[in-house]
């Protein structure tokens, strides 16, 4: 498995995260960013990107709005498998 480091210096994900760095501060805006994620990983997504995604959901400590902590649980479930 790739050092995490390796996994996130992806160029598509580092655009997209971008685009949601200080982002996460009301519900709608919570909603919008996990749209994007679940448009990002797409119908089949592959390890890395399943990494990236739960990697970044952990990071979200204290961001406690609908469907963050679900999407959380739903990747690393995927992850498991």
């Amino acid at each position: 498995m790739k050092n995490i480091k390796q996994v996130v210096k992806n160029a598509e994900w580092q655009a997209l995260r971008r685009t949601m760095e200080h982002t996460w501060n009301s519900e709608p805006s919570a909603k919008r960013n996990l749209l994007k994620l679940n448009r990002y990983l797409g119908r089949k997504p592959n390890e890395n990107k399943l990494r990236r995604v739960h990697n970044y959901l952990a990071a979200l400590r204290g961001v406690h709005y609908p469907g963050i902590a679900q999407m959380r649980n739903e990747v690393k479930r995927i992850r498991e498998m």
